[in-house]
């Protein structure tokens, strides 16, 4: 019976699974940009409003001119967190795209490969920090103004729950690092026994 699935099928897959999520990255990039600059007409942030604290805006409409202010003020530590994690996943991005253009080469044990792991995991764990500051800062500067309204805000719950999964994600990839570099090591000394 004939095989179906090849590797090579599969290399294809993730690379075109890869350029999919740069693609949605950009378009994130561009979403997070226009709400920092206020691009966004009234409505809209009327519905963000209500979406993020419920139908009780009063302490918002006391504290701000605007609804508009008062969401950007609430909004910008998560903004600023996203887009200062950015260049780490579009590095982790363009390494794994080296790895898979080295297993495409078979090329697989390579110390580029063990370097280019090494600095996925590290975007990794970068991001995990600035999504935790930033869920951290979010709270502290505005969910404390609200008294007690909530304990913590979806948003937040979400970004402490992406870093932990960006931080599991750079201690997998570190770990899978070290069996590289221990399989280029091995590689090494059989091809200088031979």
């Amino acid at each position: 019976m004939k095989q179906f699935w090849k590797p090579r099928y599969s290399v294809t897959l993730t690379a075109v699974l890869t350029l999919l999520a740069a693609c949605c990255m950009g378009i994130a990039l561009v979403f997070v940009i226009q709400l920092v600059v206020g691009a966004y007409p009234d409505y809209v942030w009327e519905r963000l409003a209500w979406h993020y604290y419920g139908v009780d805006t009063a302490y918002l409409q006391a504290h701000f001119a605007t609804m508009k202010e008062a969401l950007l003020h609430a909004v910008l530590p998560y903004a600023i967190g996203i887009l200062v994690s950015y260049p780490a996943a579009v590095v982790l991005l363009d390494r794994l795209v080296r790895i898979l253009w080295n297993i495409r080469k078979e090329d697989v044990f390579s110390k580029g490969n063990v370097e280019s792991l090494r600095a996925m995991s590290w975007c990794c764990f970068f991001a995990a920090g600035v999504l935790a500051v930033a869920a951290v800062w979010a709270e502290v500067d505005f969910g404390v103004g609200l008294a007690g309204l909530r304990l913590l805000s979806m948003t937040s719950i979400c970004f402490i729950g992406i870093a932990a999964a960006a931080a599991f994600a750079g201690l997998i990839i570190r770990v899978i690092k070290n069996c590289f570099a221990k399989a280029v090591a091995l590689q090494e000394e059989n091809d200088l026994t031979v």
